[in-house]
């Protein structure tokens, strides 16, 4: 955990906020542009970026892994869902790792449930879905007295940029036939999908107050939480399909014109 110096300085805020975003946005997102629902009717533009997790870069791998079967850590016992496969690169999401470990391990024998494919892990990178656009530099410079209302201002626009990444519900339904595919996950929208999130500006974050490690703290969680609701708010991306006996009618109207 990255804590707060004493005094407290820009960047370290910064570093401290980003540790707060990876806990809240940057988790457990299912689909993305590298991770579609199961429909043939999504495509990768439906979304606005990865789903978090660790791409492995496999040795003497055998079989080909499944999409969505779960993967286990031979040394670690750490395991992944499956994002993709493909040239020994190996893409997971939802890590849980094994008793007492972080991740998986080098030389991991990664073996998947369904498809039995087999590959030892080389080297390992962790994937983010969020890249923090912000820097110390964005609340004040180096040496010069940090304004409250920056701090609450720039983390709380910062925090925005997160909002897309939220509760979706993915439905296809078919002209005449109804529903044809319906569910609900985390998943990594658009930018159009972003709200503003306006938690009020506290009274330590004002014009000639000094601020804490506690209070900022305490702002830290009012963003978290702020975010937690808004993700917890599903957004519907819906998708209408033709049914074949619209086709059939709509290509034969086309005929008799």
């Amino acid at each position: 955990m990255v804590n707060l110096t004493d005094p407290i300085n820009a960047q370290n805020i910064v570093d401290r906020f980003k540790e707060v975003v990876t806990d809240v946005a940057d988790k457990d997102i299912v689909w993305g542009t590298d991770n579609l629902p199961g429909h043939s009717s999504f495509s990768a533009s439906d979304f606005g970026g990865v789903v978090d997790g660790m791409q492995l870069n496999l040795v003497n791998a055998t079989g080909s892994y499944s999409t969505g079967e779960t993967v286990t850590g031979s040394i670690s016992g750490t395991v992944g869902t499956v994002v993709s496969y493909s040239n020994n690169v190996l893409k997971v999401r939802n890590v849980v790792p094994g008793s007492g470990q972080t991740n998986f391990v080098q030389n991991d024998i990664i073996t998947g449930t369904n498809s039995g494919a087999t590959g030892s892990v080389s080297t390992m990178t962790e994937i983010s879905a969020v890249s923090i656009g912000i820097t110390g530099n964005s609340i004040g410079n180096s040496g010069t007295l940090i304004q409250a209302n920056s701090i609450y201002s720039v983390l709380k626009d910062e925090m925005n940029n997160y909002t897309n990444i939220k509760s979706t519900r993915a439905f296809v339904s078919m002209t005449g036939a109804g529903t044809q595919y319906d569910q609900t996950e985390i998943a990594h929208n658009t930018t159009s999908q972003r709200v503003t999130l306006n938690p009020s500006q506290p009274s330590n974050l004002q014009s000639g107050q000094t601020i804490s490690e506690s209070n900022l703290e305490n702002f830290l969680s009012s963003l978290a939480s702020a975010y937690t609701t808004e993700r917890a708010n599903t957004y519907t991306l819906s998708k209408t399909i033709c049914h074949s006996s619209c086709h059939s009618s709509c290509h034969g109207s086309r005929g008799r014109r």
